[in-house]
């Protein structure tokens, strides 16, 4: 396999997706499309040890399915693998909920072959791509908001703060404690970071965080 191809690995319930996501991704030249399963337990045989994908391509059924329990089994079992979501709509809700839960982009199916070059390079440099979710999105996280506090978007955090959002939103599944380890501070600094930003910008715990994480751009 050429050194620069990214691994990709598809998980959908629908044998006729599967293959048209298969076809569009083959004509990338930097990704390749290693497997593809039709449902959890399929994938987890797949790749349950070994070397994981680089990017899982994932139904949003699957996604939302018990609580987001295959979103959270990602996170555990490979926290480098970045989870792209295929969903039918461009709900907001829905887009918050597989956020939070530690999915990297949201892509509508109906367009998604014209944005998976886009998409998987961005989750690959570390970004989040949800290019259908407003930024009044945020009114979400907190009561309406009035026009001062609108305004807290354009106001970017501090260097540090940044940085530890920036390595939340890189592994959403780890404790304050390791995010800290990761950063070179302590539990007791990465807490004190979220409890500034929490109340800076109105939003309630690593959910929270996440989702403004994705909105700021960090």
């Amino acid at each position: 396999m050429h050194a620069e191809h990214h691994r990709i690995a598809i998980l959908h319930e629908q044998a006729l997706l599967r293959q048209g996501a298969a076809g569009s991704i083959g004509q990338l030249a930097d990704f390749k499309v290693v497997a593809n399963a039709a449902d959890p337990p399929e994938f987890k045989r797949a790749f349950g040890v070994g070397a994981p994908p680089d990017i899982v391509l994932l139904s949003g059924d699957i996604a939302l399915a018990d609580r987001c329990a295959f979103l959270s089994w990602c996170m555990n079992k490979m926290p480098d693998t970045k989870l792209v979501v295929l969903g039918e709509g461009n709900s907001t809700p829905v887009q918050l909920t597989v956020l939070c839960c530690g999915a990297h982009a949201y892509l509508c199916t109906e367009h998604a072959s014209e944005q998976f070059g886009t998409a998987f390079s961005s989750v690959l440099q570390g970004a989040f791509y949800f290019p259908e979710l407003p930024r009044e999105s945020l009114g979400a996280l907190r009561p309406p908001m009035d026009k001062e506090q609108h305004a807290l978007l354009e106001r970017k955090p501090a260097k540090r703060q940044a940085e530890f959002l920036h390595t939340l939103r890189l592994y959403p599944g780890e404790t304050y404690e390791q995010i800290g380890a990761r950063m070179g501070i302590t539990k007791k600094t990465a807490e004190g970071h979220a409890e500034v930003l929490c109340k800076r910008y109105g939003v309630k715990g690593k959910t929270g965080l996440l989702q403004l994480a994705a909105l700021l751009g960090v």
